[in-house]
C-alpha cells in the first residue's frame, strides 16, 4: 500500500487559512508552513499543484490553490485518510486504556542501581536481566528504568567499565 501524504489531513486548515490570506502569490515557503511540510516536499507540492515561475522563484496563485485543495477536500482519498486515521487514534486510545498492569513494590520505584532486584546485572557492554515469569520481568525492568533515572552517574561508570552492579 502506498504511503498517504501527510499534508493530506492538512487540508481543511489550509482552506481556512488561504481564505483568509490578503495575497494573491504564495512561495514554497507558504507551502511548508501551511502544511507543515519539509522545503523538499514544498517544492514538491508546488510543482503538484502548477506552481508558475515568477522571476526566479516558482509562486502559486492562491485561488488556484484554494480550487485544488477543495476538490481534494471532497475526493475519496481525502475521506479515506480521514477513517484510517481516526480508526488508528481509536486503537491508539483503547490501546492505553488496556495497558499492561503489574503491581510494582515502591522499592523499585525508587531505587538506584547499587540496590537493583537480585537477578538484574549491569557491567560494561551487558545489561542482564533474569526472570521467572512475565510479571516478575515487568518489575525488575520497572526497577531498571527507575535506577537509572535516579543513579544516571553510577550508571554512565558502570558501562565504562568502572564496577558491576546486581
Amino acid at each position: 500500500m502506498p504511503a498517504r501524504p501527510r499534508w493530506l489531513l492538512a487540508v481543511p486548515d489550509a482552506i481556512r487559512q488561504l481564505e483568509a490570506l490578503d495575497r494573491e502569490l504564495l512561495t514554497r515557503r507558504d507551502i511548508e508552513q501551511l502544511f507543515g511540510v519539509s522545503r523538499a516536499r514544498a517544492a514538491q507540492l508546488m510543482h503538484t499543484f502548477g506552481a508558475d515561475l515568477t522571476g526566479y522563484a516558482r509562486t502559486l496563485p492562491r485561488t488556484r490553490l484554494l480550487q485544488q485543495l477543495r476538490t481534494y477536500r471532497e475526493g475519496t482519498e481525502f475521506r479515506v485518510e480521514q477513517v484510517r486515521r481516526a480508526h488508528l487514534l481509536s486503537e491508539l486510545r483503547k490501546a492505553r486504556l488496556t495497558g499492561i498492569r503489574v503491581t510494582v513494590p515502591v522499592e523499585a520505584l525508587e531505587g538506584r542501581l547499587s540496590g537493583l532486584p537480585v537477578g538484574v546485572v549491569v557491567e560494561r557492554d551487558r545489561i542482564e536481566v533474569r526472570y521467572a515469569g512475565a510479571k516478575e520481568a515487568v518489575v525488575k525492568l520497572v526497577a531498571l528504568a527507575q535506577a537509572l533515572n535516579h543513579d544516571y552517574e553510577r550508571f554512565e561508570a558502570l558501562v565504562a567499565g568502572e564496577g558491576t552492579s546486581g
